[in-house]
């Protein structure tokens, strides 16, 4: 199981991924792999290349806007 993201009942804030990695570690949960922010679409392009060759078998993939949390494409 992989834990992927959280989000506060009443606030409905979402907690940072060094906090989301701790609570995986207490629950027994995995977390994604993460790659450093890129700015470009060829970089882009090259993680997802690297991405399908090592991890065949992913299910897919999350992209977070690095300045603005809680913009994510999926």
């Amino acid at each position: 199981m992989y834990l992927i993201g959280a989000r506060h009942v009443r606030t409905h804030q979402e907690p940072p991924e060094d906090q989301l990695d701790e609570v995986a570690k207490q629950i027994g949960a995995r977390r994604p792999r993460r790659w450093p922010a890129v700015t470009s679409q060829d970089e882009i392009q090259r993680i997802m290349r690297d991405m399908v060759r090592e991890t065949p078998d992913s299910a897919g993939v999350c992209l977070q806007g690095s300045d603005i949390r809680g913009r994510e494409s999926k």
